[in-house]
């Protein structure tokens, strides 16, 4: 006799046959105990092992079920009410302890399958080693716990790095005072918990040096930090491994970790049938073991909004770590429930339930890593000193005035080697390489938006840091471009630079933008001058400008430290004509304004806190301006324009604090009227 089936029988079975993307099955709670009183065994399973996890039924009104997979047949249930929980159902189980020999097993597959078949990952056996870097000890083992730092100068070998967030606890640093003592021996007992599992791991998987920020760069000598954080691209990028300490908070945390009793794995009563094939004949079935354990929380691209991600993942919520994980050619997360395999070509866990809607990393690698690494294959050199730099204005204005796009709305100056710096042994403008530059410019751009919106939203310990802890991403993006690197934005896709709009965050049911910061860091018309996360506007192109009312005739930024164009900026600014609309800031409230040009209200996004409270404050009634008019292309019929103000140091330059939106209809008669005047944006 058959066993008794359900509505929820069949979405299974449709599911396991013939899966849909992010298809899902819904009931109310009261409708899956029914089906339990009536003796479907697939229901029942479920109910068992909410059972185990969750007793408190009464909380829950409502079920889902969604992200079943047919090839090993798990999937995910929600439960919503009072409360919501989140459950995985899997035929695989996970180890207890990511210190285990099952989750070092686990590890060895991942290195040996990445070697042997991810032709994006593997660089040299050996990458020259970096100027100061942690001597493990030999791989036997002797003599004992001794660590040491080395200065190898030209010595190649292969490395890992190790990713971490500092925190509150003091960790023990390399000055120039315990340089030398540093270098003869490191006592075990003053390195971290995560320090020491670092070593440990390292010797492990056969490595004998490691890189760690805190110890290898002089943290009481500027320059030293400068000039070591400039060649942070280099140090992760040649890495063989990072590990990623991902769930600790600071150095007390270290890598390993067991879970809960509700993270380990439950067997589950009674097992079920599950359809393997379409024969002829009919459908062929196994009977399955099936095991319950509370859903793991990942960080795929809603992770920031994701219930307990900033505890459980505290090291993705710092903007140093962005750039680390994404340059490295592996990285190995250290998560508080499981570990986590990413490299240039796949995300994996050990849960196999990680499905991130978008892989930062293998994004990064295939729009950025494969060319740069083509470049290297075609012998052109990189000048990194730039200087695409400091150009006259006659010069930046042939460059940059460009009033039309290619259809894609993007600009694409042809790639010569005079306008990438490059010294090439070949024809660069017969070469592969070349064509296949000048068709994903297109891409870089919008790979450069979207990186910087991951990254702008992410935290820093010293404010200072906005612009050096993406640089090597920035350096490695540089390559590919024609145009000066200004400050996060670049001279090539300025148009297109210019139009973000800072994220306010939200307070008391409130959306509130960032005070602006106390210290200056960038320019006020580049993203890196705020403190909030941004977003790109993306404007479909210049051809789609309605009204093009500005245009870039000169730029410049000027380095804290010469040379080092992609770090610290000590000034820049933007020589631009164009037509400057009156407008005037009302008060909503403190934290909510608009703006009233020629008898209509519109509404603005401040780029920082404009109340009298705050710094810089824009008060209400105070005469600004909106520069430029761009179309809108996510919403028909509206604009973009940026709001500015006039600096009250008798300097006649301007500062932008906003921008603002308008709609079809009354933009065209905002700049009616309006004579053109050359300003500096600084």
């Amino acid at each position: 006799m058959s066993s008794p089936r359900c509505s929820l029988c069949d979405y299974f079975e449709s599911e396991y046959l013939c899966p849909r993307a992010e298809y899902q099955f819904s009931c109310s709670f009261a409708a899956l105990e029914d089906s339990v009183k009536v003796g479907c065994p697939r229901s029942t399973s479920i109910h068992n092992g909410i059972a185990i996890i969750e007793s408190k039924f009464c909380d829950f009104e409502d079920i889902m079920i969604a992200g079943v997979n047919p090839t090993d047949h798990s999937f995910r249930v929600e439960l919503y009410g009072r409360r919501r929980i989140s459950l995985d159902f899997t035929a695989g189980i996970i180890p207890r302890h990511t210190a285990s020999a099952e989750s070092f097993s686990w590890v060895s597959d991942r290195l040996n399958t990445c070697r042997k078949d991810h032709g994006k990952c593997n660089r040299p056996t050996a990458s020259k080693l970096p100027t100061r870097i942690l001597d493990v000890g030999p791989l036997d083992g002797s003599p004992g716990n001794q660590v040491k730092l080395v200065e190898p100068f030209s010595i190649s070998a292969q490395y890992a790095c190790l990713s971490h967030c500092w925190g509150v606890v003091e960790v023990i640093t390399t000055t120039r005072k315990n340089l030398a003592a540093h270098c003869q021996k490191i006592p075990w007992k003053g390195l971290s918990k995560t320090f020491q599992d670092a070593v440990t791991y390292t010797r492990l998987i056969g490595l004998r040096y490691l890189w760690i920020d805190s110890l290898c760069i002089l943290q009481d000598d500027k320059e030293d930090w400068r000039r070591e954080s400039a060649q942070m691209a280099a140090i992760y990028q040649n890495s063989y491994i990072t590990l990623a300490a991902t769930k600790s908070p600071d150095g007390n945390g270290g890598f390993f970790s067991e879970g809960s009793i509700f993270d380990h794995n439950h067997p589950l009563e009674p097992r079920l049938q599950v359809p393997l094939s379409v024969p002829l004949i009919g459908t062929e079935y196994s009977t399955m073991q099936y095991y319950v354990r509370r859903r793991i929380v990942h960080f795929d691209s809603s992770y920031k909004a994701a219930d307990g991600f900033q505890t459980a993942n505290p090291l993705m919520t710092r903007a140093w770590a962005y750039q680390e994980r994404l340059l490295s050619p592996r990285v190995l997360h250290f998560c508080k429930q499981e570990l986590v395999w990413e490299c240039q070509e796949i995300t994996l866990c050990e849960c196999r339930s990680f499905d991130p809607d978008i892989h930062p990393k293998q994004m990064y690698s295939t729009t950025i890593g494969t060319w740069t690494n083509r470049r290297a294959h075609l012998n052109l050199t990189v000048d990194d000193s730039q200087n695409k730099s400091q150009h006259s204005s006659e010069e930046s204005a042939t460059l940059l005035k460009l009033p039309h796009g290619n259809g894609t709305g993007l600009i694409q100056p042809k790639l010569t080697s005079k306008t990438l710096n490059c010294r090439p042994q070949v024809n660069s403008q017969s070469t592969p390489f070349a064509n296949s530059v000048e068709r994903v410019i297109p891409n870089i751009v919008s790979t450069w938006h979207r990186l910087v919106e991951e990254y702008s939203s992410l935290r820093l310990s010293k404010r200072s840091d906005k612009l050096p802890a993406i640089a090597g991403l920035a350096k490695q993006i540089g390559a590919l471009k024609t145009g000066t690197y200004l400050a996060g934005l670049w001279e090539d896709s300025i148009y297109e630079d210019l139009l973000w709009i800072s994220r306010p965050e939200r307070i008391s049911h409130k959306e509130v933008a960032y005070p602006r910061p106390t210290a200056y860091r960038a320019p006020t018309w580049s993203w890196a001058s705020t403190s909030s996360g941004v977003i790109f506007v993306n404007s479909n192109g210049l051809r789609d400008f309605t009204f093009p009312t500005f245009r870039v005739l000169q730029s410049r930024c000027a380095p804290v430290r010469d040379g080092d164009w992609y770090g610290e900026v000590a000034s820049g600014s933007l020589v631009i004509k164009g037509t400057l609309q009156p407008a005037i800031v009302v008060y909503i409230d403190p934290s909510r304004y608009f703006l009233h040009v020629k008898g209509k209200q519109y509404t603005v996004v401040p780029d920082y806190f404009w109340s009298p409270e705050g710094r810089a404050p824009v008060r209400d009634g105070e005469i600004v301006y909106c520069l430029g008019l761009f179309k809108h292309p996510r919403f028909a019929g509206s604009y973009f324009s940026l709001v500015v103000r006039q600096l009250a140091d008798d300097s006649g330059q301007y500062e932008r604090i906003g921008a603002a939106k308008f709609h079809e209809g009354s933009a065209g008669d905002l700049f009616d009227e309006i004579v053109e005047e050359t300003i500096t944006l600084v």
